[in-house]
């Protein structure tokens, strides 16, 4: 989605408006970042689409956790960090992970795949960013 692509639920729409960045830097990043995953692997062996961008019920980041019990599969889901940081007695705590990603994917394959949302989103994100850029200023 960064250089105007999207892929996924069997269908890819290409947009170049959708472009976040240029695909030339997109391509020195994607490059910077394998090496430094070659080089500093820190045992992450999941990505987790929403983590740090989901509220937990009471307030605190969510992020993406895994777990295996002896001898079954394993259990991908979103936890509340106040909760893996001992901070809270937190009772919504956990999200099933293909529960909450197929939601999100669901709802931005709606709105991809209809013109019509699609030309409203792109026009509002242009009109947003120009704002920003003449703040920035």
């Amino acid at each position: 989605m960064y250089v105007g692509f999207l892929h996924g639920w069997g269908a890819t729409i290409r947009d170049k408006r959708l472009a976040i960045v240029h695909l030339g830097t997109w391509e020195a990043a994607q490059a910077r970042l394998a090496n430094n995953r070659r080089e500093h692997s820190n045992g992450r062996k999941r990505e987790y689409l929403l983590t740090g961008f989901i509220e937990c019920a009471c307030g605190h980041r969510m992020h993406g956790c895994h777990i295996k019990p002896k001898g079954t599969k394993t259990y991908l889901y979103y936890q509340c960090s106040a909760v893996s940081h001992r901070e809270s007695d937190c009772r919504e705590s956990v999200l099933p992970l293909t529960k909450v990603d197929g939601i999100v994917w669901g709802w931005i394959m709606e709105i991809l795949c209809d013109d019509k949302r699609r030309e409203e989103g792109l026009r509002e994100y242009a009109g947003r960013r120009a704002r920003d850029e003449k703040s920035s200023r």
